[in-house]
């Protein structure tokens, strides 16, 4: 084990961030991204509570950032979007002494083959994650744990495990002194591939700490996971000398998780991964000299690139948890262990509150859950939207559903949109498993094809809402050797199904496999389309765990041209690119170039232009981090790389736009880009959207709807803008039409040139005609006016009729319009100002008689009318009652006669309204009057489909009558009112 010189031990950090984003381009900001969900939790590998706090609690997700909670895990929030370049978090470690300042690692640390996004460093928050500043070890890429000094938050160290895909030197212990300004390499790995895993300190001693050294590198077809530099290393002097603790311990290690026991520093637990006759739980009575193991069983190892932690309780040094598959508690030291029902399976993490024991945060594949007896009950998983999604696809129903797989969950449908609002939502099932593709069938609506890991295949039925196993082999092969087997199928295999031919599919193993009766039969169309070596497909993990759940050298993309259903390209998962013009009688290998281990993750051929197609390749499994978008317009005979624009970060996706030829969409591991002119330039479409790698886009009409590996599916409500930028001076873009269904609305976007800096922004919007104002819209007091690109949505509502003022029954709604044509007009706008759009009606409702529609929205016309004239009167009346008092405490004739005035203008007020009401409940005393029977009326009738019930007619006319009764006492009440005005 190398321990650096001391000339060589201070990093400086003075460079520019190796991973900086461009600086934002606020000008697109008008469009606004919208959180589909699931709402239930994704991976969390890191977690963290304060001690002072026993409510308060963090966890880190594997693509989705840092979450907190002030309630003890009621409710989770983001804290680190706007800070963070990266979504994927390794480690967080608090201050004990001073909890406001929190030190974060970025990049989880499990080497899945599909794992999220790599890190760029250490963050520092000094309040409590309200704010955080970058702090350095930018090239650290994965970091596995973070421990900070009891009393001196100044004072931190970083288990660096480095790259998991390649041999790199910035991986060891890393320390600071100074709050994060300057780290010094503590200890090196002894070679190129060994970096730091898990890292703990004597809390009694805090100038001891013990670091886990892993020695492992990740390969597209096969996992290391030990070699000569795993140890377990102490230091007794803050990390300035180590040495490496041996007595006892297995020769030769894998993956290592070390624990202390506070109660007794003496005690430590090391979790260890080794040949199977000496891998298990191991234990140390003095300070890690001796070790003897305790346990040897594979629950407490299994899987120990994915697990391998261990948490000693803080009070009782014989108390120990295995956070593993299972979630394992000892109480003799080790030697036997019981499990605790938890929320989800795959545990990951877990914090212990130092002073209650029975208080834990357990993080793990389903997200972080909070205990207060000791793992008796949890808190709920599904209130964290940190899903992380491989693909998405939808389907041509209204709303329409978007469908995917969550890792570590299930496949999902979930609608675009929900009547009577817009917000998240958990789904439902639709076959499969967590990794899959999922398509639905373009001719047969019900039917959903849903993939998982190890070529599993499903056909999903929503009239009966079960599934039926469609795979072309239907055998188990995990743990098997892929060159064994007759289909080599990648861990998220290729499907397509033609939008051309009815009942098509195609699924790629190492072949395409074609099925023309929507999966009842396969036959392989093509060749060996991958490198085929045989070397990688062997054992998917050396030298002690197999860890084979997929294969390499297998399909990873397949794409049917929308122009030509001959025409279908193939990407493997080592970097070829395939096609056939002939429906798969003859392929051609037309590989952009050749990068060697590549990842072919898309392939989107042009919906505009025969011989035209875009390719993502992904080159991160190699450990670059360079964006690679091929173009070809002549059938793949040549390419040309269109990246000028992008961040240095990986490309998962590129789409065409089906409308705007030349409009590109790309999806990377930092956010999504736009191109306007073909790939020649790219520039940030993220507005909103957090930083989180986004796996795969679809275009759906006017939306652009996205997956993401760490915050669930997004969608881009009506992107339609960035089809007509061109154009200069401020100007109403074209509306898109809009849907009459609660909880919609119609997206008004407008491009401002900057000169309305200092003046107010209306937008008017009008019937037909354009004569009759039905309601304006304006931007936010607090949304300054810039120049670019801006958004106002019309909620498809008149304006409410007058309001009274300083009544609880005092607002009416305005109700919502009628299905027809209207027009949008942007108030002080020097060039196009005006567009028609059109409202349509709900597609689910079927065709309804005119006179039907008409009937309801005279009735509502009427009632709002009433409410409206109701509601100035009242006012009017309101307004005199200063007038009349005054005059009646002046006394004599006059006064008494306002006195009198006011009494019968109370008594008229009665029948209109009961101010006495401050509350709905209030009503049961007081009654709701004629004021609160117009807004029921309203409200029910707006929200009833014609043709309405005859009792709304009968309401209409009475509540009209009781108007006209109280309109006509009102009257002679407001002449004399007149008399006191003048």
């Amino acid at each position: 084990m190398r321990i650096p010189a001391p000339g060589s031990l201070l990093l400086l950090l003075l460079a520019p961030a190796a991973f900086a984003q461009p600086a934002p381009d606020r000008t697109l900001d008008g469009l606004v991204w919208r959180s589909l969900g699931p709402t239930r939790g994704g991976r969390v590998v890191t977690v963290a509570g304060v001690p002072q706090q026993p409510a308060v609690f963090y966890m880190g997700t594997t693509g989705g950032g840092v979450w907190k909670t002030d309630d003890a895990g009621t409710r989770w929030r983001n804290v680190s979007d706007g800070f963070f370049g990266t979504g994927s978090v390794g480690a967080i470690g608090v201050s004990p002494f001073r909890p406001e300042v929190v030190y974060v690692g970025m990049g989880e640390s499990p080497v899945r083959i599909n794992m999220s996004s790599y890190g760029d460093g250490v963050y520092r928050s000094n309040d409590g994650g309200a704010t955080w500043t970058h702090v350095g070890l930018e090239r650290t890429r994965q970091i596995g744990a973070v421990v900070v000094h009891p009393t001196n938050p100044e004072v931190a160290y970083v288990a660096a495990q480095g790259n998991h895909w390649a041999p790199s030197p910035d991986r060891g212990v890393y320390g600071t002194t100074d709050g994060g300004r300057t780290w010094a390499l503590l200890l090196a790995g002894e070679n190129d591939t060994t970096g730091a895993v898990d890292l703990k300190l004597d809390p009694a001693d805090p100038n001891v700490l013990y670091a886990a050294m892993w020695d492992h590198l990740r390969r597209p077809w096969q996992l290391r996971s030990g070699g000569p530099g795993s140890g377990i290393f102490k230091s007794r002097d803050a990390g300035r000398t180590w040495v490496r603790l041996t007595e006892g311990l297995p020769a030769s290690m894998g993956k290592i998780g070390i624990a202390v026991a506070p109660s007794d520093p003496s005690r430590l637990y090391a979790a260890v991964e080794a040949e199977r006759s000496v891998h298990g739980l191991y234990r140390s009575d003095d300070g890690g000299a001796h070790w003897r193991r305790v346990n040897a069983s594979r629950h407490v190892s299994t899987r120990p690139w994915y697990y391998m932690h261990v948490v000693a309780d803080p009070r009782d040094r014989d108390t120990v948890y295995v956070p593993s598959q299972s979630f394992w508690k000892s109480t003799d030291g080790g030697v036997t262990f019981a499990s605790i029902e938890t929320e989800h399976a795959d545990s990951h993490a877990l914090w212990i509150h130092p002073a209650d024991p029975r208080t834990m945060v357990l993080g793990g594949d389903g997200g972080a859950a909070v205990t207060r007896n000791g793992g008796d009950t949890w808190t709920t998983l599904r209130n964290q939207p940190t899903a992380q999604i491989y693909r998405v696809s939808t389907d041509d129903r209204f709303p329409y559903t978007v469908y995917g797989a969550q890792q570590d969950g299930t496949t999902m449908g979930l609608k675009s949109r929900r009547d009577f609002g817009d917000g998240t939502e958990e789904g439902y099932p639709v076959g499969g498993g967590e990794t899959g593709f999922v398509v639905p069938d373009p001719f047969e609506p019900d039917l959903v094809y849903a993939g998982s890991e190890i070529g599993v295949l499903e056909r999903f039925d929503h009239r009966t809402r079960r599934a039926t196993t469609i795979l072309v082999y239907p055998v188990f092969p995990e743990g098997r050797n892929p060159g064994e087997m007759p289909h080599r199928f990648d861990v998220n295999a290729p499907l397509a199904v033609s939008r051309h031919t009815p009942g098509t599919l195609y699924h790629g193993a190492q072949h395409v496999l074609q099925s023309t009766d929507r999966g009842q039969s396969w036959r392989v169309i093509s060749p060996d389309l991958t490198r085929n070596l045989p070397a990688q497909q062997g054992p998917g993990g050396i030298p002690f765990s197999n860890e084979r759940i997929d294969a390499h050298n297998a399909l990873s993309y397949i794409a049917e041209s929308p122009l030509d259903p001959a025409v279908l390209w193939a990407g493997s998962d080592d970097g070829l690119v395939h096609l056939t013009r002939d429906g798969g009688a003859t392929w051609t290998n037309v590989t952009p170039e050749d990068r060697g281990d590549a990842l072919v993750n898309a392939i989107d051929p042009s919906p505009h232009t025969r011989g035209t197609a875009f390719v993502a390749i992904l080159r991160s499994r190699s450990g670059e981090l360079t964006p690679l978008i091929y173009r070809t317009d002549d059938f793949g005979a040549s390419w040309r790389l269109i990246v000028q624009g992008l961040p240095e970060a990986p490309v998962r996706v590129v789409r065409e736009d089906p409308v705007q030829a030349g409009l590109l969409f790309a999806g990377t591991e930092v956010g999504v880009f736009v191109s306007f002119d073909g790939g020649g330039r790219w520039r940030s479409l993220q507005t909103n959207l957090p930083v989180t790698p986004v796996t795969d886009l679809v275009v759906k009409g006017n939306d652009l709807v996205i997956s993401t590996q760490g915050r669930g599916f997004w969608v881009l409500d009506d992107m339609s803008p960035l089809r007509s930028l061109s154009g200069e001076g401020t100007r109403l873009f074209p509306v898109s039409a809009a849907i009459a269904m609660r909880g919609a609305g119609a997206p008004i976007y407008f491009w401002l040139d900057g000169r309305e800096a200092d003046a107010p922004v209306e937008i008017d919007v009008l019937d037909a005609t354009g004569t009759t104002v039905l309601t304006t819209l304006r931007l936010p007091k607090d949304d300054k006016p810039r120049a670019g690109l801006h958004r106002m949505v019309w909620n498809l509502s008149i304006q409410p009729p007058t309001s009274i003022e300083g009544a609880f029954d005092g607002e009416a709604p305005g109700f919502h319009v009628r299905p027809g044509r209207y027009r949008a007009r942007l108030k002080s706008c020097q060039g196009t100002c005006e567009q028609s759009f059109e409202v349509q009606p709900d597609p689910r409702l079927g065709p309804v008689p005119e006179a039907a529609v008409d009937q309801k929205y005279e009735m509502l016309a009427t009632l709002s009318a009433v409410f409206d004239a109701m509601a100035r009167t009242v006012n009017r009346f309101h307004a005199a009652r200063p007038v009349l008092d005054e005059a009646a405490r002046q006394g004599g004739r006059k006064g008494r006669k306002a006195a009198s005035l006011r009494e019968e203008i109370d008594r008229w007020e009665a029948g209109a309204l009961a101010r006495e009401i401050e509350d709905g409940n209030d009503r049961v005393d007081f009654g709701g009057r004629l004021a609160f029977d117009l807004i029921v009326a309203i409200y029910w009738l707006d929200g009833s489909e014609p043709p309405v019930t005859a009792g709304f007619a009968d309401v209409t006319r009475d509540l009209s009558a009781r108007w006209e009764a109280l309109a006509a006492s009102a009257r002679p009440l407001a002449l004399r009112i007149a008399d006191f005005e003048h």
